[in-house]
């Protein structure tokens, strides 16, 4: 995967390095940036005048953020709510339409299924007035949750990957923890591209990535005896007309499915360490994988569109 990232970028079949982004644990994601920096400046011209490594990088950005509460507990309940409405020209459904929540409610949107809607209570910085946002759930695929902002390094307790909804305060496992925060919030930040960008300041950029992955690879050595790494990979296959599109998240291993995986009023959703993590019209998917995200074995196989009403009534 790593090696030919710039040459997927600069082909047609560029999606295909979007189905890996969005697959990818963070050692890949992280190595998959840092291989950038070996490309020669020619190449990396070409990305810059395309628009596509800033693409690349923003939806980068996001997958990285959706591995940040992996063994933290989150500061607070800040969260971005991207809705899939289709595909776009480039695949990124991070261009899509998101919202950043409200906190008077406790998840700062809810479904009212009997009426077919999705409502979301949208922030607005410094106001009291935060008001609701109605999406008809027909009009739609479903919606992303993501954290956003939250990388936190002051903690005394981190979680068991294996088991998110306890904690530990074992030393060992805290400083893993921490020294895990510190490289996603480097990484993320060696992400963010100037507007003015050149091939000899996305070098800059990509050198200090490939130092970082280097970093993030040696304390992942060590992170199996501190910390439970267990982790699933669940992949949701969402049609588009006459495509498909695969949505990836990264939960832990359950042994009942519907703690992770469920499926109920024709919405399927999929819980994460941290939460919800994405919600689908069932009518719209095809199927879901469930992959054990370390060895890459196929843990599961199931075909929503077969069936439907028998399976899940």
């Amino acid at each position: 995967m790593d090696n030919n990232a710039i040459t997927l970028m600069l082909s047609e079949n560029s999606s295909t390095l979007l189905e890996q982004l969005r697959e990818a644990t963070p050692t890949q994601l992280l190595n998959m940036a840092a291989s950038f920096a070996s490309a020669e400046a020619g190449a990396l011209g070409e990305v810059i005048q395309s628009g596509w490594i800033r693409l690349f990088f923003t939806e980068w950005q996001a997958q990285l953020v959706r591995f940040s509460h992996r063994f933290i507990f989150p500061k607070d309940s800040k969260q971005l709510l991207r809705i899939v409405r289709g595909q776009t020209a480039s695949g990124l459904h991070c261009e899509l339409e998101t919202f950043q929540l409200g906190h008077l409610t406790d998840a700062g949107y809810f479904l009212n299924e009997e009426q077919g809607t999705l409502n979301i209570q949208c922030g607005f910085p410094k106001s009291a007035y935060r008001p609701y946002y109605q999406l008809s759930l027909a009009d739609i695929k479903g919606f992303l949750i993501d954290h956003w902002g939250d990388f936190p390094t002051d903690i005394s307790t981190v979680r068991d990957a294996s088991a998110p909804a306890s904690c530990i305060d074992n030393a060992e496992a805290v400083r893993l923890a921490q020294q895990n925060s510190v490289l996603f919030q480097q990484a993320f930040a060696a992400g963010c591209l100037p507007q003015s960008l050149t091939v000899d300041v996305l070098k800059t950029h990509l050198n200090e990535l490939d130092n970082i992955a280097g970093q993030y690879r040696t304390l992942m050595d060590d992170a199996a005896s501190m910390l439970a790494m267990d982790m699933w990979r669940i992949d949701v296959s969402v049609r588009f007309d006459d495509d498909a599109q695969v949505f990836s998240f990264f939960t832990f291993p359950a042994d009942e499915y519907g703690d992770v995986i469920a499926i109920h009023g024709g919405l399927l959703s999929i819980t994460s360490f941290d939460g919800i993590a994405g919600v689908f019209n069932v009518s719209d998917v095809e199927s879901y994988t469930v992959i054990d995200a370390l060895t890459g074995e196929e843990v599961d196989y199931v075909d929503v569109s077969v069936d439907q009403n028998e399976q899940y009534q």
